[in-house]
């Protein structure tokens, strides 16, 4: 679920680095950040299950 493009922040739960290690300016025992959306310049999201389900593959007998 893509967050309000209208709210002043922006939740993040069990946040880590690209390496999956965890974010060191972050205390360990923090499950979820709030970062306000003029510190964001990108955000990417990965797709859901139900995602998943809806393409269509197409593929070559």
């Amino acid at each position: 679920e893509m967050p309000d493009p209208h709210a002043n922040y922006v939740t993040f739960t069990n946040v880590r680095a690209r390496d999956g290690k965890p974010v060191i300016y972050i205390d360990r025992e923090a499950t979820r950040i709030m970062f306000p959306w003029h510190r964001i310049s990108f955000l990417e999201t990965l797709p859901s299950e139900e995602d998943h389900e809806e393409i269509e593959s197409f593929f070559r007998d």
